[in-house]
């Protein structure tokens, strides 16, 4: 009986060290959560640059000559560009599925 009693006392105070352990891990997540918010509110509250926004790539692209825009044409480059831009795109899926262990 007192070998039944200790082993559930054992397995009661087992219990209370692991719930306390997982609020101590939700809390240490809360926190984190709260701190990479915060941040991510200073980051987005920063302004860009004028020298960013004053241009787009349309408006780089109007700007080039008619030669350059016959050449670029045909060769395929909004093709290649969009090879690349997908190739470019698996990769970083890919790094983010594999947890960047490729």
């Amino acid at each position: 009986m007192i070998e039944a009693f200790t082993g559930w006392l054992l397995e009661l105070v087992l219990k209370v060290i692991k719930s306390i352990w997982d609020l101590l891990t939700d809390i240490a997540i809360a926190v984190t959560d709260l701190v990479l918010s915060a941040l991510a509110a200073v980051i987005r509250a920063i302004p860009a640059p004028e020298f960013l926004t004053q241009y787009g790539i349309g408006n780089l692209i109007n700007q080039f000559s008619s030669d350059i825009l016959f050449f670029a044409s045909a060769f395929g480059l909004n093709d290649c560009f969009a090879v690349l831009a997908a190739g470019f795109g698996f990769r970083m899926v890919r790094k983010i599925v594999t947890l960047g262990q490729w």
